[in-house]
């Protein structure tokens, strides 16, 4: 009786544990995983994962794409595309496939191995490009833009990388075995839209006028 009444209880902790898990796949460890609000030890998949608002205390292990919104990870290793936005990385990050990131913050050194890699309103320390995986091909391409601020080198083992730069963006480092190509300024096409409605709208009420 006393070891039914045991098990019992520890079922009971094992599924509490689970429902409190922001981390929820149909399928186990095969299949896609979604993370939503709270906090969680780890993450371990093979598939797609979508983590939005959540705290992962140590290493986000993903063989699939990984799209975070809102997320503070620690170590991060992902083979497969990878979109991060207003989220936090602070460990290392290793990435076997693209990244796009968007208003995120990686503490730690990057290594990527990509053809191209987008951060946009981001801060991040070196970034080392890797030439090995399949599907590689040169040049490797690493753009940083809209007031993006790298603090350190940016490092492309195959020699042949392309660091596109935008104007109100930063390197504090070298970049090493690539060139900068500055990007020009970009115009907005809407405002210069309502210029003209507006300029237009002016000359009618001026000859409307008599002026």
């Amino acid at each position: 009786m006393k070891k039914i009444f045991i098990i019992t209880i520890s079922f009971l902790l094992i599924a509490t544990a689970y429902a409190d898990n922001p981390c929820q796949s149909s399928s186990g460890p095969y299949g896609p995983m979604a993370c939503t609000g709270g906090v969680t030890p780890s993450i371990s998949a093979n598939g797609p994962v979508t983590i939005n608002d959540t705290i992962v205390q140590q290493a986000t292990n993903v063989n699939g794409t990984l799209t975070a919104d809102k997320a503070t990870l620690n170590q991060l290793i992902v083979n497969g595309s990878v979109a991060l936005t207003s989220s936090l990385v602070k460990g290392v990050a290793t990435i076997n496939g693209t990244l796009t990131a968007t208003k995120t913050n990686f503490e730690d050194t990057i290594t990527i191995s990509t053809n191209n890699a987008t951060f946009s309103q981001c801060q991040a320390a070196d970034i080392i490009v890797d030439n090995s995986g399949d599907g590689i091909v040169s040049p490797q391409t690493i753009t940083i833009d809209q007031n993006s601020k790298i603090d350190g080198d940016i490092t492309f083992k195959g020699n042949d990388g392309v660091v596109n730069l935008g104007p109100n963006s930063t390197i504090t480092g070298k970049v090493i075995g690539g060139k900068v190509v500055k990007l020009p300024a970009t115009t907005n096409n809407s405002d210069k839209v309502t210029d003209k409605t507006v300029n237009a709208a002016t000359a009618s009420a001026k000859v409307n006028t008599g002026s």
